[in-house]
C-alpha cells in the first residue's frame, strides 16, 4: 500500500503520492513503517491489474457490450483473486493477475474454455498499475549505501526507571516525586 495523493492509502502505483527524496526519509523518521521505495525501481516493477471492485456484475453487462467485444479476457474457472486482483487466464492454461500476461480469446475460441469471459474494453478501462510485494527486493531498490544509511533504525534510550530507596519496587515519576511510596511508605522526593 502506498500513500495516495490527497490522503489514505492506495495500492494503484498512479495515484500514489511521489514525495521529495528528503520528505520520504523524514516520513520514515517518524514512522519506521513507512519504507521509502524510489519511483523508478517500482515502475519497473509495477504490472497491469484489474481490481474486481470497479468491474460491473458480470450479469449486469449489457448484452451489446457482449456481442460488440470481438477479444476477451476469461477469469479463471474458479473466480480467483490475489487481494482484490482478478486471476485471468493465460493462453496456456495457467491463470495470472498480470494482464500482460493474459490471453485474448476471440468470441469462437470461448466454447470450451472454463471461466467467465470479459469483454477487453470492459477490463482494459479498469487496469491499473501495481507491484507485487514478491516482485521487489527493498535492498536492491535502495543500492545506493547512502540512501541504506538513512534507514539505520536510530538507537532508543531505555527510559529513566524510578525505584523506591526504602524497598526497591518501580515507581511512576509522579509517585517518585509526588508522594511517599505506596508500599513501604518511605519518602523518595529529593
Amino acid at each position: 500500500m502506498w500513500w495516495a495523493i490527497g490522503g489514505g492509502y492506495t495500492s494503484d502505483l498512479s495515484k500514489a503520492e511521489p514525495f521529495s527524496e528528503f520528505d520520504a526519509f523524514k516520513q520514515h523518521a517518524s514512522r519506521e513503517s513507512d519504507i521509502p521505495w524510489p519511483t523508478g525501481y517500482l515502475r519497473d516493477h509495477a504490472r497491469p491489474v484489474v481490481d474486481m471492485q470497479y468491474l460491473p456484475r458480470h450479469e449486469e453487462i449489457p448484452s451489446e457490450a457482449i456481442q460488440a467485444s470481438g477479444l476477451f479476457y476469461v477469469q479463471d474457472a474458479n473466480r480467483r483473486y490475489i487481494g482484490n486482483d482478478i486471476c485471468f487466464r493465460t493462453r496456456d492454461g495457467s491463470s495470472t493477475t498480470n494482464l500482460g500476461l493474459a490471453g485474448l480469446f476471440r468470441a469462437d475460441e470461448l466454447d470450451g474454455i472454463p471461466g467467465v469471459a470479459w469483454p477487453r474494453a470492459l477490463v482494459e478501462a479498469q487496469r491499473r498499475p501495481a507491484v507485487a510485494a514478491g516482485a521487489v527486493d527493498h535492498k536492491k531498490a535502495l543500492s545506493d549505501p547512502w540512501l541504506r544509511a538513512l534507514l539505520v533504525k536510530p538507537e532508543r534510550q531505555a527510559p529513566e526507571r524510578y525505584r523506591c530507596h526504602g524497598c526497591g519496587v518501580f515507581m511512576t515519576v509522579g509517585n517518585y516525586y509526588g508522594s511517599a511510596c505506596q508500599r513501604c511508605g518511605k519518602d523518595n522526593r529529593p
